[in-house]
């Protein structure tokens, strides 16, 4: 019985929706809702037509039928529309379920609350009460039964009937639309009558449903304000409890603070007294440290001035010898430089006698072929012989000049004073050869003899002694006491010249400056050659000192020569 009552309502609805469709839109919807309103045009029409401006933008049907997102759009539209004139939530449908075409009852009761909404708007078509459920009968139209009796107008075409048989059939007619009419406005009756009945049941099944919504939500609110009161309760109890377990935490920690302090105080007091005792202990130490720092100072002092004073006594020691080793190389030097003085003047008087000698033997040529000339001349008396003592004078006068041209220009060839002075301050080796013309020798005492038998003392000798004695090594070229020796090569190439076996000079060549001149002087003082230098003193400085370095190379000289 009551799913006959819910099919019979739910018809009624879908009729009632379908005519409000008809009235409002003035289409002709079908009963099929979800064919007709699957695009959302009209849905959003209708929620237009309710409160105009609702929906900004609605998509064409076209455009909604070929694109899922545009009939989307204006489904998602016409919900936010109905959500803004007063349709609820629990009014309206799923856009899943309706694409979906589930559901028509949502739809449905969705339309009805549009239909409300617009009759409480003022938009009613007022034809709700002439829907007919479940009847074949048409709906009450007055004129309608008329028709019937205007479209048989072929009676009257026979001219040979009674007029009595015409008021009898008129008279019959007029009892059958009476008849007719008695038994519409009897079915009609009855239609009102029902629909009066099932609109009181609803209205009764309303007050029902209505009732039974308010003792839900009344038993919701009792529920609700029950589940309140418990939970009020709860957490009154868990206050209460945390309340009594705040106050027992701080108890406990206000004993626990308690004891604390008193085993502080305990500790603070034992501590201090170890402290004092710690204290006394250190100073009693530091006392005596004291006095082992004071007699450890007054030793330290004596040793001091033991070693200050034998360092002293070595520093005037080795001053001295250095002074005296200075003024020896100054004395010698100043003994060289007068040698070289001297011979440069003698060189320098040789070189002029020389060139006096040649001058006065050019002259006395020069005078004896003139003489002869005029001998010559003189003796042309002869008319006979002139042309043959022309030309034999001619010829005797340009034979004495082709031995004179080659000997003209062989004067400059000898050395003069600058060109050897030059020689002798820039390349001694070349100058020591120029003068003898073959290699020179080396003598006992430091000396040098040229083959020639010249002997050379001082700077020239060690610096041709060097010379000599690194001139086979690759990348060695001696010529001064400053430059030359800076990249070591120069020590390297001497101490592996006298000892080989003491150092690797193929090794030396990938070494910096700084380690070649250490490795050659730790190899030196092996061999008992005081260290005078450092390697500092050479790489560290912007010009070496010429002096520090000839006293060095001398110590190598005696050294190896030992």
């Amino acid at each position: 019985m009551n799913a006959a009552k819910y099919a019979e309502q739910e018809a009624y609805d879908r009729e009632r929706a379908r005519i409000w469709l008809q009235d409002l839109l003035g289409l002709d919807v079908q009963s099929d809702f979800f064919s007709e309103l699957a695009d959302g045009v009209l849905l959003c029409s209708i929620v237009n037509t309710i409160k105009p401006g609702t929906i900004k933008k609605v998509n064409s049907a076209t455009k909604a039928k070929k694109l899922v997102a545009k009939r989307l759009e204006n489904l998602n539209a016409f919900l936010f529309g109905c959500k803004r004139i007063g349709v609820y939530p629990s009014y309206q449908f799923e856009i899943q379920e309706f694409q979906e075409r589930k559901r028509e009852d949502k739809l449905i009761r969705c339309l009805l609350k549009l239909e409300e909404i617009a009759r409480k708007a003022g938009i009613d078509p007022s034809k709700y009460g002439e829907i007919h459920i479940g009847s074949d009968e048409p709906e009450t139209k007055p004129a309608a039964p008329a028709s019937p009796a205007v479209s048989t107008p072929a009676a009257p075409a026979s001219p040979a009937v009674p007029v009595k048989e015409k008021d009898t059939e008129a008279e019959d007619r007029e009892r059958k639309e009476r008849e007719q009419r008695e038994q519409r406005e009897q079915r009609e009756r009855e239609e009102r009558e029902r629909a009066e009945r099932e609109r009181l049941e609803r209205e009764k099944e309303e007050k029902e449903r209505e009732e039974r919504e308010r003792e839900e939500r009344e038993r919701e609110e009792r529920e609700r304000k029950e589940h309140e009161r418990e939970e009020r309760e709860a957490e009154e109890a868990r206050i209460r409890r945390e309340k009594e377990e705040t106050e027992r935490r701080e108890r406990e920690e206000r004993e626990e603070r308690e004891r604390r302090e008193a085993e502080e105080r305990e500790e603070r007091e034992e501590r201090e007294r170890r402290e004092r005792e710690e204290k006394e202990r250190k100073e009693k130490q530091l006392q005596e440290a004291e006095k082992e720092r004071l007699e450890r100072e007054r030793r330290e002092a004596e040793e001091k001035q033991a070693r200050e004073a034998k360092l002293r006594a070595e520093r005037e020691a080795r001053e001295k010898a250095l002074k005296e080793e200075r003024e020896r190389r100054e004395r010698e030097e100043r003994e060289k430089r007068e040698k070289e003085e001297n011979a440069k003047k003698e060189r320098e008087e040789k070189l002029r006698r020389d060139r006096e000698q040649r001058e006065k033997e050019r002259k006395e040529r020069e005078e004896k072929e003139k003489q002869e000339r005029e001998k010559r001349a003189a003796a042309a008396t002869d008319g006979g012989l002139k042309s043959k003592l022309d030309i034999f004078g001619g010829g005797a006068l340009k034979s004495p000049k082709a031995p004179a041209s080659p000997k003209a220009p062989a004067s400059p060839k000898t050395p003069s004073s600058s060109s050897t002075t030059a020689s002798e301050g820039s390349n001694p080796r070349a100058f020591f050869s120029q003068l003898s013309g073959e290699p020179a020798k080396t003598s006992g005492g430091g000396k040098i003899t040229l083959a020639s038998g010249k002997k050379l003392t001082g700077t020239d000798a060690l610096l041709y002694w060097a010379q000599t004695n690194t001139s086979s090594y690759p990348g060695v070229d001696i010529t001064n006491f400053t430059e030359s020796w800076k990249d070591g090569l120069g020590f390297c190439a001497l101490v592996h010249a006298h000892f080989p076996a003491e150092i690797d000079f193929n090794a030396c060549v990938s070494k910096t400056p700084f380690e070649r001149l250490e490795l050659a002087f730790d190899a030196a003082g092996r061999m008992g050659v005081p260290p005078l230098l450092d390697p500092e003193d050479i790489t560290d400085v912007k010009s070496v000192d010429a002096r520090s370095l000839i006293t060095y190379l001398g110590c190598l000289y005696k050294g190896f020569k030992r």
